[in-house]
């Protein structure tokens, strides 16, 4: 059964409900749902990519992954849907061979990503490697 998500409406304002309470979905004090999807896509590329640093038994760490985005102009689409994504996953890799294995696991995120996978096509996507 899949869990059931939902978002709370109160005077205008979006707020999803957490554990310990409520996570308000403003751009301001928390981020943005634009933001959130950014997130998320990072995310779930982040679990790919480590698992499969893990089931590759390569010895390096992924630290931390960075995001690079923009979007259309105003002009071509007032929504200013995202136009490219950018995901830089930052490993510490134990040699230079854990490094060359890493690099080749990129290939693998957005074939295992369902996130990624429910992204517009027309979103330009960029995953690389970084060495920290």
């Amino acid at each position: 059964m899949a869990k059931e998500l939902y978002l709370n409406v109160d005077q205008g304002k979006l707020s999803l409900p957490i554990q310990d309470g409520e996570w308000v979905i403003d751009g301001k004090t928390t981020y943005s749902a634009l933001e959130m999807l950014l997130t998320a896509s990072a995310a779930c590329g982040a679990a790919v990519f480590s698992d499969m640093l893990v089931r590759s038994e390569i010895d390096a760490d992924l630290k931390r992954v960075d995001i690079e985005f923009t979007r259309v102009d105003e002009e071509e689409n007032q929504a200013r849907p995202i136009k490219t994504l950018k995901l830089i996953f930052n490993v510490d890799a134990a040699d230079e061979n854990a490094e060359r294995r890493s690099s080749n696991l990129t290939r693998f995120v957005s074939r295992y990503c369902p996130v990624i996978q429910s992204l517009d096509p027309a979103i330009e996507l960029e995953e690389v490697v970084k060495f920290v």
